[in-house]
Protein backbone atom coordinates (compact mmCIF):
# COMPACT_ATOMS: atom_id res chain seq x y z
CA UNK A 1 0.00 0.00 0.00
CA UNK A 2 1.37 3.50 -0.81
CA UNK A 3 1.92 5.90 1.99
CA UNK A 4 -1.12 8.59 0.49
CA UNK A 5 -3.40 5.76 0.19
CA UNK A 6 -2.17 4.46 3.65
CA UNK A 7 -2.26 8.09 5.31
CA UNK A 8 -5.88 8.24 4.27
CA UNK A 9 -7.43 5.15 5.42
CA UNK A 10 -5.45 5.94 9.20
CA UNK A 11 -7.22 9.15 9.15
CA UNK A 12 -10.15 7.56 8.86
CA UNK A 13 -9.89 5.21 11.16
CA UNK A 14 -8.75 7.41 13.51
CA UNK A 15 -11.57 9.80 13.13
CA UNK A 16 -14.28 6.67 13.03
CA UNK A 17 -13.10 3.85 14.68
CA UNK A 18 -10.76 5.65 17.51
CA UNK A 19 -8.32 4.09 16.27
CA UNK A 20 -4.31 5.49 16.72
CA UNK A 21 -2.53 5.41 13.54
CA UNK A 22 0.98 7.11 13.33
CA UNK A 23 0.29 10.08 10.29
CA UNK A 24 3.41 9.94 7.82
CA UNK A 25 4.24 13.59 7.07
CA UNK A 26 3.97 13.77 3.24
CA UNK A 27 4.77 16.62 0.14
CA UNK A 28 2.16 19.45 -0.94
CA UNK A 29 1.61 17.21 -4.27
CA UNK A 30 1.01 14.01 -1.84
CA UNK A 31 -1.06 15.57 0.74
CA UNK A 32 -3.30 17.56 -2.55
CA UNK A 33 -3.63 13.59 -4.00
CA UNK A 34 -4.46 12.28 -0.52
CA UNK A 35 -7.33 14.90 -0.46
CA UNK A 36 -8.63 14.27 -4.43
CA UNK A 37 -9.01 10.84 -3.40
CA UNK A 38 -10.98 12.15 0.02
CA UNK A 39 -13.11 14.32 -2.47
CA UNK A 40 -13.83 11.36 -4.96
CA UNK A 41 -15.30 9.05 -1.74
CA UNK A 42 -17.05 12.06 -0.23
CA UNK A 43 -15.01 11.57 3.03
CA UNK A 44 -13.05 15.24 2.37
CA UNK A 45 -14.80 16.29 6.02
CA UNK A 46 -14.01 13.20 8.03
CA UNK A 47 -10.71 13.87 6.78
CA UNK A 48 -10.78 17.59 7.68
CA UNK A 49 -11.52 16.56 11.13
CA UNK A 50 -8.87 13.83 11.54
CA UNK A 51 -6.20 16.09 10.45
CA UNK A 52 -7.08 18.95 12.98
CA UNK A 53 -6.93 15.99 15.47
CA UNK A 54 -3.62 15.12 14.27
CA UNK A 55 -2.14 18.67 14.36
CA UNK A 56 -2.55 18.80 18.14
CA UNK A 57 -0.68 15.59 18.82
CA UNK A 58 1.90 15.81 15.75
CA UNK A 59 2.20 19.65 14.98
CA UNK A 60 4.87 18.92 12.06
CA UNK A 61 3.22 16.61 10.38
CA UNK A 62 1.56 19.28 7.05
CA UNK A 63 3.82 21.95 5.74
CA UNK A 64 2.59 25.46 5.68
CA UNK A 65 1.97 25.31 1.39
CA UNK A 66 -0.50 22.39 2.02
CA UNK A 67 -2.51 24.65 4.70
CA UNK A 68 -2.57 27.31 2.65
CA UNK A 69 -4.27 25.09 -0.02
CA UNK A 70 -6.89 24.12 2.35
CA UNK A 71 -8.04 27.20 2.67
CA UNK A 72 -9.18 27.41 -0.61
CA UNK A 73 -12.63 27.62 -2.16
CA UNK A 74 -12.36 24.12 -3.88
CA UNK A 75 -11.28 22.47 -0.41
CA UNK A 76 -13.93 23.82 1.59
CA UNK A 77 -16.43 22.92 -1.08
CA UNK A 78 -15.59 19.38 -1.47
CA UNK A 79 -16.31 19.66 2.79
CA UNK A 80 -19.34 20.68 2.28
CA UNK A 81 -20.37 18.27 -0.83
CA UNK A 82 -18.94 14.97 1.23
CA UNK A 83 -21.12 15.81 4.29
CA UNK A 84 -24.49 16.31 2.41
CA UNK A 85 -23.24 12.99 0.37
CA UNK A 86 -25.61 10.33 0.84
CA UNK A 87 -25.93 6.94 -1.69
CA UNK A 88 -29.17 7.08 -3.57
CA UNK A 89 -31.35 4.05 -2.33
CA UNK A 90 -33.55 4.01 -5.29
CA UNK A 91 -31.42 2.85 -7.93
CA UNK A 92 -32.09 -1.23 -8.95
CA UNK A 93 -31.53 -2.70 -12.23
CA UNK A 94 -34.93 -4.21 -12.14
CA UNK A 95 -38.12 -2.99 -11.77
CA UNK A 96 -38.99 -6.45 -9.72
CA UNK A 97 -35.70 -6.02 -7.66
CA UNK A 98 -36.98 -2.01 -6.65
CA UNK A 99 -40.90 -4.22 -5.77
CA UNK A 100 -39.16 -6.39 -3.73
CA UNK A 101 -37.63 -4.15 -1.55
CA UNK A 102 -40.47 -1.48 -1.12
CA UNK A 103 -42.60 -4.99 -0.30
CA UNK A 104 -39.13 -5.52 2.42
CA UNK A 105 -39.55 -2.10 3.89
CA UNK A 106 -43.34 -2.40 4.17
CA UNK A 107 -43.37 -5.54 5.66
CA UNK A 108 -40.57 -4.78 8.42
CA UNK A 109 -43.07 -1.06 8.65
CA UNK A 110 -46.08 -3.23 9.66
CA UNK A 111 -43.86 -6.00 12.11
CA UNK A 112 -44.02 -4.20 15.41
CA UNK A 113 -41.15 -7.10 15.99
CA UNK A 114 -38.74 -5.73 13.66
CA UNK A 115 -36.10 -3.04 14.90
CA UNK A 116 -35.66 -0.14 13.60
CA UNK A 117 -31.69 -0.78 13.86
CA UNK A 118 -32.92 -3.80 11.63
CA UNK A 119 -34.09 -1.87 8.80
CA UNK A 120 -31.49 0.72 8.56
CA UNK A 121 -28.80 -1.86 8.52
CA UNK A 122 -30.34 -3.71 5.66
CA UNK A 123 -31.15 -0.34 3.81
CA UNK A 124 -27.60 0.69 4.50
CA UNK A 125 -26.17 -2.34 3.05
CA UNK A 126 -28.31 -2.83 0.07
CA UNK A 127 -27.71 1.31 -1.11
CA UNK A 128 -24.05 0.81 -0.80
CA UNK A 129 -24.03 -2.63 -2.82
CA UNK A 130 -26.69 -0.81 -5.38
CA UNK A 131 -23.92 2.13 -5.63
CA UNK A 132 -20.93 -0.69 -6.08
CA UNK A 133 -22.68 -1.84 -8.99
CA UNK A 134 -24.11 1.48 -11.21
CA UNK A 135 -20.79 3.86 -9.77
CA UNK A 136 -18.33 2.32 -8.14
CA UNK A 137 -16.98 1.60 -4.54
CA UNK A 138 -17.67 4.28 -2.17
CA UNK A 139 -15.73 4.79 1.14
CA UNK A 140 -18.35 6.81 2.71
CA UNK A 141 -21.41 4.52 2.64
CA UNK A 142 -18.98 1.91 3.61
CA UNK A 143 -17.31 3.99 6.59
CA UNK A 144 -20.81 4.46 7.68
CA UNK A 145 -22.19 1.15 7.63
CA UNK A 146 -18.90 0.05 9.57
CA UNK A 147 -19.69 2.86 12.61
CA UNK A 148 -23.33 1.73 12.56
CA UNK A 149 -22.38 -1.54 13.47
CA UNK A 150 -19.62 -0.38 16.16
CA UNK A 151 -22.67 1.46 18.01
CA UNK A 152 -26.08 0.11 16.80
CA UNK A 153 -24.95 -3.35 15.89
CA UNK A 154 -25.91 -5.48 19.03
CA UNK A 155 -29.43 -4.22 18.32
CA UNK A 156 -30.01 -5.53 14.80
CA UNK A 157 -31.22 -9.26 14.18
CA UNK A 158 -28.92 -10.60 12.11
CA UNK A 159 -31.36 -13.61 11.09
CA UNK A 160 -33.96 -11.59 9.50
CA UNK A 161 -31.60 -9.34 7.93
CA UNK A 162 -29.48 -11.96 6.35
CA UNK A 163 -32.83 -13.32 5.01
CA UNK A 164 -33.79 -10.06 3.59
CA UNK A 165 -29.81 -9.66 1.75
CA UNK A 166 -30.69 -13.17 0.07
CA UNK A 167 -34.02 -11.51 -0.70
CA UNK A 168 -32.41 -8.68 -2.23
CA UNK A 169 -29.72 -10.90 -4.08
CA UNK A 170 -27.21 -9.00 -2.28
CA UNK A 171 -25.56 -11.19 0.30
CA UNK A 172 -22.07 -12.04 -1.33
CA UNK A 173 -21.81 -7.67 -1.90
CA UNK A 174 -22.57 -7.57 1.79
CA UNK A 175 -20.20 -9.98 2.67
CA UNK A 176 -17.69 -8.00 0.68
CA UNK A 177 -18.08 -4.81 2.50
CA UNK A 178 -17.73 -6.37 5.79
CA UNK A 179 -14.73 -8.28 4.38
CA UNK A 180 -13.35 -4.55 3.08
CA UNK A 181 -13.86 -3.50 7.20
CA UNK A 182 -11.83 -6.72 8.32
CA UNK A 183 -8.88 -5.44 5.70
CA UNK A 184 -8.76 -2.38 5.43
CA UNK A 185 -9.65 -1.10 9.43
CA UNK A 186 -9.08 -3.70 11.52
CA UNK A 187 -13.10 -5.05 12.44
CA UNK A 188 -13.15 -8.71 13.91
CA UNK A 189 -14.82 -11.17 11.96
CA UNK A 190 -17.04 -11.69 15.30
CA UNK A 191 -18.11 -8.02 14.53
CA UNK A 192 -19.95 -8.58 11.53
CA UNK A 193 -22.24 -11.99 11.37
CA UNK A 194 -24.00 -11.19 7.87
CA UNK A 195 -19.94 -11.30 6.78
CA UNK A 196 -19.78 -15.32 5.47
CA UNK A 197 -16.83 -15.98 4.24
CA UNK A 198 -13.89 -14.03 4.88
CA UNK A 199 -12.93 -12.59 1.16
CA UNK A 200 -9.14 -12.91 0.31
CA UNK A 201 -9.56 -10.55 -2.46
CA UNK A 202 -11.86 -7.69 -1.13
CA UNK A 203 -8.62 -5.48 0.43
CA UNK A 204 -7.10 -5.63 -2.93
CA UNK A 205 -10.71 -4.47 -4.75
CA UNK A 206 -10.91 -1.77 -2.41
CA UNK A 207 -7.81 -0.39 -2.86
CA UNK A 208 -7.75 0.03 -6.59
CA UNK A 209 -11.20 1.63 -6.34
CA UNK A 210 -9.46 3.87 -3.49
CA UNK A 211 -5.63 4.67 -5.35
CA UNK A 212 -7.72 5.00 -9.00
CA UNK A 213 -11.54 5.89 -8.35
CA UNK A 214 -11.37 7.79 -12.36
CA UNK A 215 -11.01 3.91 -13.22
CA UNK A 216 -13.55 2.46 -11.46
CA UNK A 217 -16.05 4.92 -10.67
CA UNK A 218 -18.33 6.00 -13.54
CA UNK A 219 -22.48 6.73 -13.64
CA UNK A 220 -22.64 7.97 -17.55
CA UNK A 221 -23.53 5.22 -19.92
CA UNK A 222 -25.05 7.47 -22.53
CA UNK A 223 -25.49 6.40 -26.23
CA UNK A 224 -25.81 9.62 -28.88
CA UNK A 225 -27.31 9.91 -32.53
CA UNK A 226 -24.90 10.95 -34.95
CA UNK A 227 -25.97 13.20 -37.48
CA UNK A 228 -26.30 10.48 -39.75
CA UNK A 229 -28.65 8.33 -37.44
CA UNK A 230 -25.65 5.64 -36.10
CA UNK A 231 -25.39 5.10 -32.86
CA UNK A 232 -22.51 6.06 -30.76
CA UNK A 233 -21.43 6.12 -27.20
CA UNK A 234 -18.31 7.13 -25.35
CA UNK A 235 -15.58 4.47 -25.39
CA UNK A 236 -14.34 5.47 -22.27
CA UNK A 237 -16.79 5.84 -20.10
CA UNK A 238 -18.18 2.25 -21.63
CA UNK A 239 -14.71 0.84 -20.35
CA UNK A 240 -15.14 2.36 -17.02
CA UNK A 241 -18.69 0.77 -16.69
CA UNK A 242 -17.20 -2.21 -17.73
CA UNK A 243 -14.14 -2.62 -15.52
CA UNK A 244 -15.96 -1.45 -12.26
CA UNK A 245 -18.63 -4.18 -13.03
CA UNK A 246 -15.98 -6.78 -14.13
CA UNK A 247 -15.13 -6.10 -10.40
CA UNK A 248 -17.77 -6.73 -8.66
CA UNK A 249 -19.23 -10.04 -11.29
CA UNK A 250 -17.86 -13.05 -9.11
CA UNK A 251 -19.97 -11.18 -5.88
CA UNK A 252 -23.49 -10.74 -8.06
CA UNK A 253 -23.48 -12.55 -11.44
CA UNK A 254 -27.12 -11.75 -11.88
CA UNK A 255 -26.89 -8.16 -10.48
CA UNK A 256 -23.53 -7.04 -12.57
CA UNK A 257 -25.99 -8.39 -15.64
CA UNK A 258 -28.92 -6.94 -14.94
CA UNK A 259 -27.24 -3.74 -13.93
CA UNK A 260 -25.60 -3.44 -17.82
CA UNK A 261 -28.49 -4.08 -19.36
CA UNK A 262 -30.56 -1.66 -17.33
CA UNK A 263 -28.07 0.96 -18.28
CA UNK A 264 -27.87 0.24 -22.07
CA UNK A 265 -31.53 0.03 -22.07
CA UNK A 266 -32.30 2.89 -20.50
CA UNK A 267 -29.93 4.78 -22.54
CA UNK A 268 -31.45 3.95 -25.63
CA UNK A 269 -34.57 4.48 -24.17
CA UNK A 270 -33.53 8.26 -23.78
CA UNK A 271 -32.12 8.72 -27.47
CA UNK A 272 -36.00 7.29 -28.67
CA UNK A 273 -37.39 10.15 -26.69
Amino acid sequence: MDIITSNLLSLLGNELYSQSHIIATLSPFKWHRLLSQADAHHVSDYVRDALLTTMRKQPDVVDGTSLKDWNTDWYQMTVEHSSKYKPDENIFATRRQRMRYTDILSEHVENRDTTPETMRLFRMLTANSMEMLNSGFCLRGLLQMGKFLREEGDKVDYVLLEHDLAEMGVTSLSGLQGSILVKLFDFSEDEIPFLGSLKSSSGRLALRCIVHPERYSSSEWSFRQSSHGLLANNPRQWLRGMRRLSLYFPYSPGGSVSTLFSRVVRSLSEIEE
